[in-house]
């Protein structure tokens, strides 16, 4: 839903990634979209994921929810994840809840910088690893 840097969104980038070959297409959420009208995030996903299958009919779609970097987990963000979860499986698509997981969270001290926003380099290679372990598994299945 938000526009991203070089006004990208999601649907932006899946027109210019996704070809016929395409195996596995990856969204990672985030609170980006907190602000904006919840069905306005959910129709964004939906018509993401969409375009996706119209593009990549055989691809497989993985939509990993946004990450909270707080165990006080705010509201607005939990709304967006829903958003995206109900639009991921509606699409049949494989949904990660970062939140539930405890991702960054239970051990945001060491895993988010100074600004309580951004991953330090412990988180990055933290969120590289989560990734690289949910691509194998969803490249391959």
């Amino acid at each position: 839903m938000s526009v991203g840097e070089e006004e990208s969104t999601f649907a932006t980038e899946v027109a210019e990634a996704v070809s016929p070959t395409t195996r596995l297409v990856v969204f990672f959420g985030s609170e980006n979209d907190i602000g904006f009208p919840l069905s306005d995030v959910g129709a964004a996903a939906s018509e993401a994921y969409a375009n996706v299958k119209s593009l990549a009919p055989s691809a497989r779609l993985l939509v990993i929810g946004p990450v909270s970097t707080t165990p006080d987990i705010d509201p607005e963000l939990v709304a967006v994840r829903d958003q995206a979860r109900e639009a991921a499986l509606h699409a049949g698509a494989f949904f990660v809840d970062p939140i539930a997981e405890g991702w960054i969270m239970d051990n945001s001290a060491e895993l988010i910088g100074p600004d309580g926003d951004h991953p330090t380099v412990a988180g990055q290679i933290f969120l590289k690893d989560q990734m690289e372990r949910l691509i194998s598994e969803h490249s391959s299945s």
